[in-house]
């Protein structure tokens, strides 16, 4: 026997709004947790009304937590470099989108998360967030917001630069470049206090140019123990190179700087390639030269010389020390060169000229003539 049921338009529509409901239910949902994470993509992003049950954890923000609901997003990086995650949009206006965000960036899966980096305010009267991390292409991270001071939704922007680790000798970095840092160095705080190395934008000096440098901050409840790897830096044997690094200590709130720094060539960029490398440079009591707006024209200029043993990839490690309470060591800028050693001129069969008349002085090897004039220097390598 065949039986024919007819569905009418009228017994269809119940079933269409409840799949409607339970599509919208779906929707509501994604986004509220961690597990459910909605995908962020290159570009702009909306986050509807903050109202997830899982609150972001660990918190990743200085100022702790008190949220009590949360959004959730994934990004998987497609290039080697430097992401960035900014709510600091013309349209999150306080009005119908927030103002006032929290974000936090971490690594890791649902359940083991790690904080990469938070942000709360972009400074003291813009209450929206923006944070930049070092990312891998393929890895997943998670990017979490959450109601500390606002419910209200707001869009989000997520951008991605390729960084290139490159380097060569001479090689120099005085902080300008954020995804160098953030990429290329290595950074390890440890004695896990959750203050470690960073580089900072600050205008010092008070006209309105921002100034840049590395600094490992203060420290109240730990001997300070922080350490700063260069890149990696292709040295060859028995070569000898001048390192340059330029310093200050800076003052914290209630505590006079009286920091420690020593500047070691390893081979790798651990603490336990640290301890095993050379200290090429040490000093203790280092304290804040000149008042806080002169504290770069004041900094002090060391050298120091490594001779590399093998060739092969060193880094420039810096190590902060010092006793709890401890205030700021700032660097500006650091280089390394060859050094054109005694032997060095032997082995080349350099000799060297000076023309009164010109007032230039040529200098001739076997592998190069080098030609001062006046203040300008050239040079032609064969």
């Amino acid at each position: 026997t065949t039986e024919i049921y007819t569905l009418s338009l009228h017994d269809a529509l119940p079933i269409s709004l409840t799949l409607a409901a339970i599509a919208a239910a779906i929707t509501m949902n994604a986004q509220d947790t961690c597990a459910t994470a909605g995908t962020a993509v290159v570009g702009t992003n909306t986050v509807g009304t903050i109202d997830g049950t899982e609150i972001p954890m660990p918190d990743c923000v200085d100022n702790g937590p008190g949220a009590t609901a949360g959004e959730w997003y994934s990004y998987t990086a497609t290039m080697d470099g430097l992401a960035t995650v900014s709510t600091n949009l013309a349209i999150n206006d306080g009005v119908t989108y927030s103002d006032d965000t929290r974000i936090h960036i971490y690594s890791g899966t649902c359940g083991t998360l790690t904080c990469l980096g938070g942000n709360d305010d972009i400074d003291t009267t813009n209450y929206l967030s923006e944070i930049s991390f070092a990312v891998t292409s393929g890895q997943t991270y998670y990017i979490a917001f959450d109601d500390y001071w606002s419910g209200l939704g707001f869009d989000f922007e997520l951008t991605e630069v390729s960084v290139d680790c490159t380097t060569a000798i001479p090689y120099s970095n005085d902080a300008d470049d954020e995804g160098g840092f953030a990429v290329c160095h290595t950074v390890i705080d440890n004695d896990a206090n959750g203050t470690g190395w960073i580089r900072q934008d600050l205008d010092l000096d008070g006209d309105s140019t921002m100034e840049t440098f590395f600094t490992n901050g203060s420290n109240t409840t730990v001997q300070k123990d922080d350490y700063l790897f260069s890149p990696a830096l292709t040295l060859e044997a028995g070569k000898n190179y001048d390192i340059e690094v330029t310093f200050n200590g800076a003052d914290a709130t209630g505590t006079s700087a009286n920091e420690s720094l020593d500047v070691i060539m390893s081979s790798g960029n651990t603490v336990t390639d640290a301890a095993a490398g050379s200290v090429i440079y040490s000093q203790t009591g280092i304290v804040q030269t000149g008042a806080f707006a002169d504290v770069e024209n004041m900094a002090t200029t060391i050298t120091a010389s490594f001779t590399a043993p093998a060739d092969g990839d060193y880094y420039i490690t810096f190590k902060s020390y010092a006793a709890s309470p401890a205030a700021f060591l700032l660097i500006f800028d650091y280089s390394i060169d060859e050094n054109l050693a005694v032997n060095s001129f032997e082995a080349n069969s350099i000799v060297h000229s000076y023309d009164k008349v010109r007032s230039n002085l040529n200098i001739e090897s076997s592998r190069s003539e080098e030609r001062r004039v006046g203040k300008e220097c050239r040079s032609r390598w064969s």
